[in-house]
């Protein structure tokens, strides 16, 4: 047992999103859950866990899609998949295969996103597309900019980094 966190950066690291992606099955070190003991893993053991986890994900994902109304959308362009977990090697191949779509790993445009590379990535790709397709949408509509005493602190430094990064 690990935590989370562990057991993300390993999942990551050291996972395959399909059976046969690799044919080395290292050992893997890892802390347990108390973050002192060391222990180990094969990799062909992470994908006892990963490898069901995937195709389950990807099955709700394609009963989802199925029963919408944007089914018929998805066609040339095919599938984007962003967020942490999209950065496991070989999750595009194995989302394209048990969706029957072209899939593919969705990055943030640097001509749109200023600041930091970081935020370029799969892990940020959703909200930074959010935020450069709003900063034009608010600006049309006349909305004015979050500022004022009124306004929580909180509230008003959040809204700082995110006008930063547009």
């Amino acid at each position: 047992r690990t935590s989370i966190a562990t057991a993300e950066r390993l999942k990551i690291a050291h996972g395959l999103a399909a059976c046969g992606g690799s044919d080395e099955d290292k050992e893997v070190e890892f802390h347990r859950f108390d973050g002192r003991t060391l222990d180990k893993v094969k990799t062909s053991e992470l994908m006892k866990y990963i490898v069901p986890r995937v195709e389950e994900i990807f099955s709700v994902v394609a009963d989802d899609v199925q029963g919408s109304s944007y089914a018929g959308l998805i066609g040339s362009g095919g599938l984007v998949l962003t967020g942490g977990g999209s950065l496991m090697q070989g999750i595009p191949a194995a989302a394209g295969e048990l969706l029957g779509l072209e899939t593919r790993v969705g990055m943030a445009h640097p001509e749109r996103v200023g600041g930091d590379e970081k935020w370029l990535g799969p892990v940020y790709a959703t909200a930074m597309g959010l935020l450069t397709h709003a900063a034009p949408a608010r600006r049309s509509l006349g909305l004015a900019r979050l500022s004022g005493s009124k306004t929580p602190p909180w509230l008003r430094k959040l809204t700082g980094l995110l006008n930063s990064l547009v």
